[in-house]
């Protein structure tokens, strides 16, 4: 009983990854398989990509190849032969290992024939035996081959794949496979957005803006641009750049970026190479008479969608910005928020933020309370206490005062509470953190003598202490002083001890008694 020869294969073919978003060069792997599941050995087996190279929608239309990789020979082969079309068919030679044709460069291919034969003979492929298998290499193109449609937007492949087996005299037999690639759209487009801390600062003083850039596309930037441009509206002879302030955030995905400086003239600072993690540099050395009139940070990588740059830029307003307190400036930040990727340049975001400057003003207010209150008349040789609080404004258009004098001093006329009682010590009274303290009086209401200092710390004081010569004095002051500044809404308070008299002071007129009006 004769068996007759049945010719059969399978054809395999798979593409990972399935989908990815465009990017020119972006890599996929195509693996292509064939089987001998005939029932005897084979010549060969041949995989034909794609099946008909000439009809639309073909692999290599859409990608190219980039590469040979990995081979797997079906059972009994050893050989693999590797022909390419580009223009035109060339032939390659049967080898170990995958390759192109001499003179054929991968990026030209648009069809190839592979091969597998077996050194041992011409049946030396094993009936039913494992599969074999060569990966192809693609790259992304930018644009399809045959139409030059652009492929930024999207595109689609189908890869079909025709595998054929050959048992010689005995006939051969075919089977096809195919499979799909998808390119999502890409898109450039970015935001930005900027604020300076407060709405309103006192003209001679420093505030921070803060320049920030989102990417709002749906893939990569491979450039991300933060821009103080040159000739804008805040960098100027009343506003001038103090360094870069804390709090800068770097964009996810970014490896490195240049910070550009731009000055008022003469030899341009050195560029600035950042990586993540790096702070931001001081102001650059600058020449007599230069200035920064803008800088730009260029972070580079792939720049993940929805990453957020940022950069906090000290400024200093001159004090003379503003004419007077009736006629207060305006400061305005423009920005500039840039950048690229495969799908071109996006629309450049250009963000504004204004601030007031007031004409510097110091605003404090003055209370003062005295136990017991005169609902309770007190005796002769009896004690009051005086509270002098005094609070900083809390409205950030006013300058922070370095030095605050609270003054507590006779005035001679009648029913002066100074006529009734005689100072006798500073009661318990806090000098804050960083704060110096003064103690002055006077005798005469015009020259004062201190008699007291109590030195800054890091911490809070406490001071008190009789005064001499109460039945001469006719004032106290006490001076606190702050090389930093008073914050604002701050409250110092001077804390007075007095003891009722038993004259009226300059008039030898005995008080009335208590009681009495």
């Amino acid at each position: 009983m004769t068996i007759p020869y049945t010719p059969a294969t399978a054809a395999t073919a798979a593409w990972a990854p399935t989908a990815t978003q465009y990017k020119v060069g972006e890599a996929s792997n195509l693996t292509v398989g064939i089987r001998n599941t005939s029932n005897g050995g084979a010549q060969s087996l041949v995989l034909a990509v794609p099946a008909d190279p000439a009809a639309p929608g073909d692999l290599f239309d859409t990608v190219d190849l980039s590469g040979l990789g990995a081979v797997t020979f079906p059972a009994g082969a050893d050989r693999i032969q590797v022909d390419a079309d580009t223009d035109h068919w060339v032939t390659g030679v049967p080898l170990a290992t995958a390759a192109l044709p001499d003179g054929v460069v991968a990026a030209d291919v648009a069809g190839l024939r592979i091969t597998f034969t077996s050194t041992s003979g011409a049946t030396g492929i094993t009936a039913k035996g494992a599969a074999g298998s060569v990966v192809l290499q693609l790259a992304q193109r930018t644009q399809t081959r045959s139409a030059h449609t652009p492929l930024v937007t999207g595109g689609a492949a189908t890869a079909t794949v025709l595998g054929t087996v050959s048992l010689g005299n005995h006939g051969a037999a075919s089977s096809s496979a195919t499979a799909s690639y998808t390119i999502g759209g890409l898109t450039a487009t970015v935001s930005g957005s900027t604020a300076f801390a407060g709405p309103r600062i006192p003209a001679g003083t420093t505030t921070t803006v803060t320049l920030t850039g989102v990417n709002t596309s749906n893939g990569p930037l491979s450039t991300f641009t933060l821009t103080q441009p040159v000739g804008g509206t805040l960098l100027g002879p009343k506003v001038t750049f103090a360094g870069f302030a804390s709090g800068a955030a770097w964009p996810t995905g970014a490896t490195s970026a240049t910070l550009s400086w731009s000055v008022s003239g003469g030899a341009v600072p050195d560029d600035v190479v950042l990586h993540q993690g790096d702070a931001l540099p001081g102001s650059p050395a600058l020449d007599a008479g230069q200035t920064v009139t803008g800088f730009t940070v260029v972070y580079r990588g792939a720049i993940a969608p929805s990453a957020t740059a940022s950069l906090p830029v000290r400024i200093q307003v001159a004090k003379d910005i503003a004419a007077s307190s009736a006629a207060p400036a305006t400061v305005v930040e423009t920005g500039w928020v840039d950048g690229h990727n495969d799908a071109g340049d996006a629309a450049r975001a250009v963000p504004t933020a204004s601030l007031g400057v007031l004409y510097p003003q110091v605003k404090v207010a003055l209370t003062k309370t005295i136990t017991p209150s005169a609902a309770k008349p007190i005796p002769a040789g009896g004690r009051s206490i005086a509270q002098l609080k005094a609070t900083t404004d809390s409205d950030s258009g006013f300058v922070h005062p370095t030095t605050v004098i609270i003054q507590d001093l006779a005035t001679g006329a009648a029913g002066d509470y100074w006529g009734a009682f005689d100072i006798v010590a500073v009661a318990p009274t806090q000098v804050p953190a960083g704060a110096a303290l003064t103690v002055a009086t006077t005798t005469d209401r015009t020259t004062w003598d201190v008699v007291a200092s109590v030195p800054a710390s890091a911490g809070a004081a406490y001071y008190q202490a009789a005064l001499p010569g109460a039945s001469n004095l006719q004032g106290v002051r006490l001076t606190f002083t702050n090389v930093d500044g008073f914050a604002q809404a701050s409250t110092l308070q001077a804390n007075l001890a007095f003891v009722a008299r038993a004259t009226v002071r300059d008039s030898g007129r005995a008080r009335p008694a208590p009681g009495r009006t």
